[in-house]
């Protein structure tokens, strides 16, 4: 197997990252109006429709975001308190 040189290797690692990108915007593309069922720090379990994501995924704005303690019309909520989360992919 032949060795790539070092430009080489710089422009494969380019083109996965090209396409890593590319692949994470379209999932953020796919966030958008879809219901999502989202675990929390300590196992709190809260759903609502995301919105939108903020440019270093490190907030998520949620519409009509069910908790265990009642409904909020709007919410941020930090990627960081999120576990886990199942989105509803609803067909349009």
């Amino acid at each position: 197997m032949q060795e790539l040189t070092k430009e080489e290797e710089e422009e494969q690692q380019q083109s996965d990252r090209a396409f890593l990108r590319e692949r994470f915007l379209r999932f953020l593309l796919a966030l958008d109006g879809n219901h999502a069922d989202l675990i929390m720090q300590e196992n709190n379990i809260v759903s609502g429709k995301l919105l939108l994501a903020d440019l270093n995924f490190e907030n998520l704005m949620v519409r009509d975001l069910q908790t265990p303690i009642g409904t909020l019309p709007h919410a941020l909520l930090r990627t960081n308190d999120i576990l886990s989360f199942r989105l509803n992919m609803e067909e349009t």
